[in-house]
């Protein structure tokens, strides 16, 4: 290969290797419309284990700890049963979950849950006082489910931006900003 042949390849080589999916920060589109979100914090125990393998009999705590279903009347049945008081998210930290957590990343390929999720929090979106949508999480597996989200959540936390992390961090301050306990 020439000289000239070695530069033509080099250029065409460079701008193959531009990255295409690469997105400025307005562009991403956020999962969730809403002006209120409230988190709701399950802590598991031991004791609750138990009954979860018996879906016949399994608790109100048992369905929002392992339960992937997010229909509203049977959730908030759940919640109350359990006397489970939410928590407002200060407005102070909405445009965080808008811009670096709860927002359309690219990925390439979207990972597999390999294990089962324990969900241990909650997340209620409102939109002028209506439930707009819902998030469960679970920090431990890395796992999230939603409904009425936005835009494709597939990626979420599977890539190096690190939602997940950055949520918990979130939850944290909020949570050292009112008398609730994280």
């Amino acid at each position: 290969m020439n000289e000239k042949e070695s530069k033509i390849y080099s250029i065409f080589f460079l701008f193959s290797c531009h990255n295409k999916e690469t997105k400025k920060v307005e562009d991403l589109k956020p999962f969730f419309n809403f002006d209120q979100v409230y988190h709701y914090k399950l802590n598991p125990s031991n004791k609750d284990f138990p009954d979860l393998y018996f879906k016949n009999r399994i608790s109100a705590r048992g369905r929002l700890i392992l339960d992937g279903d997010l229909s509203d009347s049977l959730l908030f049945k759940d919640l109350d049963q359990l006397a489970l008081k939410p928590v407002l998210i200060d407005p102070v930290f909405y445009n965080e979950i808008n811009t670096k957590i709860f927002v359309q990343y690219p990925c390439k390929d979207p990972a597999d849950e390999a294990i089962q999720p324990i969900y241990t929090d909650i997340l209620v979106f409102k939109k002028t006082n209506m439930i707009s949508a819902i998030a469960k999480v679970s920090f431990a597996t890395g796992s999230f489910i939603s409904k009425g989200q936005t835009c494709n959540t597939d990626c979420f936390n599977h890539t190096q931006f690190n939602e997940l992390e950055l949520l918990r961090k979130l939850l944290e301050k909020n949570y050292s900003n009112t008398d609730s306990i994280f």
